[in-house]
């Protein structure tokens, strides 16, 4: 198998208030690969904000590594780096090609890139083919709202579909009348690159 695109070993995040320590993550570890799309889920407070901070390169771990592309952001002079495409001040966005099996219908207006986007969504190990509509936005001069006293920019991207819960054997027993098979998903990735 192919060197993952994004790779995350023994994650750790631990936050300190006063003398009070809280574990938002210990000891993740996460492979994702060229053209596969993953589901973070879990109830508010497992750490799934923190994860997505350390992988976007918007928090560094207590302990462990994320490497994206070959490049370990430890290594990146303590600025913020964008996951999947690097974005320049003054340069429109693109689409993460290499994150995509299929793109179809890019449009680009303003500050806004759209498309239909297919790969591989992977839950609970099974994996599938789906297609979503996945939204780019380029927000110039927005990374302080985000991060305090940072200037630079944030790429956002966004991606709302549904897919089938019998499709990827979650809560296969719940009954039909009481369950909907349908789950909607709301993704969202912030990256950014500061100036």
């Amino acid at each position: 198998m192919a060197e993952a695109l994004v790779r995350a070993e023994g994650l750790e995040r631990t936050y300190t208030t006063g003398e009070t320590q809280v574990a938002a993550l210990a000891g993740l570890s996460l492979d994702v690969q060229r053209g596969e799309f993953v589901a973070v889920m879990g109830p508010s407070g497992s750490g799934k904000s923190t994860l997505m901070h350390l992988l976007a390169g918007l928090d560094k771990p207590t302990s462990g590594s994320v490497v994206i592309d070959g490049q370990e952001l430890s290594g990146l002079d303590d600025r913020p780096a964008t996951a999947a495409t690097q974005v320049e001040p003054g340069d429109s966005p693109a689409l993460p090609q290499p994150l995509a099996k299929e793109l179809k219908n890019v449009k680009t207006a303003d500050n806004k890139t759209t498309a239909e986007v297919t790969g591989t969504l992977t839950i609970k190990g099974t994996s599938k083919e789906v297609t979503a509509p996945v939204t780019l936005t380029y927000l110039k001069d927005k990374l302080g709202q985000r991060v305090p006293n940072m200037k630079g920019d944030l790429l956002v991207i966004r991606a709302n579909f549904s897919i089938k819960r019998s499709d990827f054997g979650i809560n296969p027993k719940a009954p039909e009348e009481k369950v909907t098979d349908e789950i909607a998903l709301s993704l969202s990735i912030a990256g950014a690159s500061a100036r």
